[in-house]
């Protein structure tokens, strides 16, 4: 469905529960919550990919899972092979990932600069854990998948004693979906496969909804509630 569909939708979907609530929204509110239900609807679909990555022995079949379908071209794989010398540290190398658009990491594998050239599967680590994994005086790691930690524009891959160098890094990672809108010169419609639009349109409700029991009843609705006798 394009994006004015989505916004008939959802207003369909409140008036169901609150019939006086949709008609103080305005198209660019609408807007936000499409938005902010699409990227919960990638981020959820993320987390049945990963969880297929980790049960593949070839992460690059993951295409064939019902999370990748529901992702359509959303889902992007780039080889990364320009590593800039100059980024590199004793125990760690930093890829510039600043011109990917990228979302949502999935899956890395790292190809070794050393004679065998052999590829190993990178580990997504968070900022408190890096010394866990970085070398010093006292801690010696060897790594069964290297750590990778994920900042605002580039990775930074840890090394073990027996790393010395990556040759190329291969990175499956979902790229930003469209921001919808229905308010701007152009209409912009989702990117998502056409059978996912009903369940983003549905989080959208529930979000507003949500926001709504939150807020509690307008002005209006305190007024319009009779007292108690």
């Amino acid at each position: 469905m394009n994006i004015q569909e989505m916004h008939i939708g959802v207003g369909l979907g409140i008036q169901k529960v609150n019939s006086n609530a949709f008609d103080s929204f305005i198209d660019e509110e609408i807007d936000y919550y499409l938005n902010k239900a699409q990227r919960e609807y990638v981020r959820r679909q993320n987390v049945f990919l990963k969880e297929n990555v980790e049960n593949l022995s070839r992460p690059d079949k993951i295409a064939t899972s019902e999370a990748a379908e529901n992702l359509g071209g959303l889902i992007n794989f780039s080889t990364l092979s320009e590593i800039d010398e100059s980024e590199i540290s004793d125990n760690s190398v930093d890829v510039d990932i600043s011109n990917l658009n990228m979302f949502q990491y999935i899956y890395a594998t790292a190809q070794l600069n050393d004679a065998n050239g052999k590829w190993v599967s990178c580990k997504l680590i968070s900022p408190h854990e890096i010394h866990i994994y970085s070398q010093a005086e006292y801690n010696d790691p060897l790594f069964r998948r290297l750590p990778l930690l994920i900042t605002k524009d580039k990775f930074v891959i840890f090394y073990d004693t027996n790393t010395t160098d990556i040759h190329e890094l291969n990175l499956l990672y979902i790229k930003k979906p469209e921001t919808l809108s229905l308010v701007s010169e152009t209409p912009v419609n989702s990117d998502l496969p056409e059978h996912t639009h009903d369940e983003i349109v549905d989080l959208a409700v529930n979000m507003i909804l949500g926001d709504l029991k939150v807020a509690g009843p307008t002005q209006h609705e305190q007024q319009s509630i009779p007292k108690e006798r």
